[in-house]
């Protein structure tokens, strides 16, 4: 498992809307325990998970998500978060929607951070 000095290596993957590939680019294996999707256009409940992600594995996960937006809008600054143990990792993302209002999310950047760095604990 990840120690508590070493940040994750993730890459996540929107492979639709609520199908989503993360994989371990780390050399030891994470656990992850939630994801989220917080953004009021693109949302999706907090759902559990108890998942370990070998070095090297990838897992796909099914997310349900609620969207929202006109033909050929953006919507900014969505995440989704991972909370893994001892981390949290942040997708920011972008969600482009086509001429038929079908979204189509793409990660911008990847972000971790220390779980409890905000003086909040899990």
């Amino acid at each position: 498992m990840t120690t508590s000095t070493e940040a994750p290596r993730l890459a996540v993957e929107p492979i639709g809307v609520e199908r989503w590939r993360i994989t371990n680019q780390g050399v030891v294996s994470v656990r992850l325990f939630e994801t989220w999707l917080p953004h009021g256009r693109f949302r999706g409940e907090s759902t559990r998970h108890d998942r370990v992600i070998g070095s090297g594995e990838s897992v796909t996960l099914d997310l349900r998500v609620r969207t929202s937006g006109a033909p050929g809008e953006t919507v900014e600054n969505a995440f989704l978060i991972l909370r893994l143990d001892g981390w949290r990792v942040l997708a920011r993302l972008a969600v482009r929607f086509d001429s038929k209002a079908r979204p189509h999310p793409e990660v911008v950047m990847l972000t971790s951070q220390r779980s409890g760095f905000s003086g909040v604990e899990e």
